[in-house]
């Protein structure tokens, strides 16, 4: 909601308070998400210390939150990191390779606009609707596909591209409510 008096202030839903619409000198920070942390900010412990855009797609795939940065993003000359936390949705869809090519192609139109541009990107969960533990007990039906291995390999990936750009990933409890992630640049 922009202020009526001050249009380059924004009464911020994210951060609980009004604060300007300007990037700040370190870039901007967007989370793009699936279902994983759709509406994370309407909890009221959600209180970031900084500005996180976040956009989510419920029920989106890695290609639709690209074409959602493009349209929103996609002409933006200010440096923007961009926190990846998706792709569940993909995992029946995609071969691990093809995954991983996804935010590859990202990560080259993201760099092509700001070099200072980076894409960080969390490995997936293992939730029991595609991953089945050991553990876990008998499988729960027949026709029960078990995607723990493609899951594993993914992360993998991941955990690779992440490292190559020497990106660092944590949970900072205390700052976003066991949900987000912060990435070191801050």
């Amino acid at each position: 909601n922009l202020r009526a008096e001050n249009k380059d202030e924004v009464e911020c839903e994210v951060c609980k308070t009004t604060h300007s619409i300007m990037p700040h000198e370190r870039g901007r920070i967007c989370i793009f998400t699936s279902s994983t942390l759709h509406n994370i900010y309407m909890d009221p412990r959600v209180k970031p210390e900084f500005h996180i855009d976040i956009e989510s797609i419920c029920g989106g795939r890695l290609l639709d939150l690209f074409r959602a940065w493009k349209a929103a993003y996609g002409e933006d000359q200010e440096k923007t990191h961009i926190i990846l936390v998706s792709g569940l949705n993909d995992v029946t869809k995609l071969t691990s390779e093809a995954f991983i090519n996804v935010v590859k192609m990202w990560e080259y139109e993201l760099f092509h606009l700001n070099p200072g541009n980076t894409l960080r990107v969390c490995k997936l969960l293992r939730p029991p609707k595609l991953c089945w533990l050991p553990g876990n007990g008998p499988i729960p039906n027949p026709g029960y596909v078990n995607y723990l291995t493609k899951i594993q390999d993914i992360n993998t990936r991941i955990d690779k591209y992440n490292e190559e750009r020497r990106y660092r990933m944590y949970v900072k409890l205390e700052r976003f409510i066991r949900h987000g992630v912060i990435p070191d640049i801050l």
